[in-house]
Formats: structure tokens, sequence, C-alpha cells
């Protein structure tokens, strides 16, 4: 998926594909993201606790989830992944 369009509505960042389709959409606390055509990721977090949330589309929607304990702020987790 490549990212063509970003924008920001009061706060939230949206990015969009391409094709105009939603790719990703990123608030403090919240990231959803388009992972592939029929698969996207979400992930909550509230006061330090997560919940991460994957979902397919093949006929209907599935999901899985995990709950996560979040150990860095969000500056510290960019800070390791931009080095």
């Amino acid at each position: 998926m490549t990212n063509t369009d970003s924008y920001s509505v009061s706060g939230p960042e949206v990015r969009l594909n391409a094709d105009g389709t939603l790719d990703e959409v990123c608030a403090p606390g919240f990231h959803l993201e388009q992972m592939d055509y029929n698969h996207w990721f979400l992930e909550i977090e509230i006061g330090g606790k997560a919940v991460a949330v994957w979902l397919y589309a093949r006929g209907k929607i599935t999901a899985n989830y995990e709950r996560r304990e979040c150990s860095a702020t969000l500056d510290e987790t960019k800070e390791k992944k931009h080095g």
C-alpha cells in the first residue's frame, strides 16, 4: 500500500492510498492501519494499557486480539524506530 495523501482533522492524522481509499488513522492512543487488501490492524491505548486487534475480511470479518502493557511513551517509541 502506498500513501499518497495525508491530512489532519482536528488532531487525528488520516492517510490515504493512491486510489483514495483509507490506509491509516493515527491519534494519541489510537492507531488503525490497513496491512493488506483484507487485513487491518487496530491498537487502542489508555493509561498504559493497550489492546491490539487484527481484523480479517474474507466474506465475513474475523478478529484476533492481544492485551498489552505499554512501557514506552509515544516519543520514546518514535525515537527507537527512527534512531
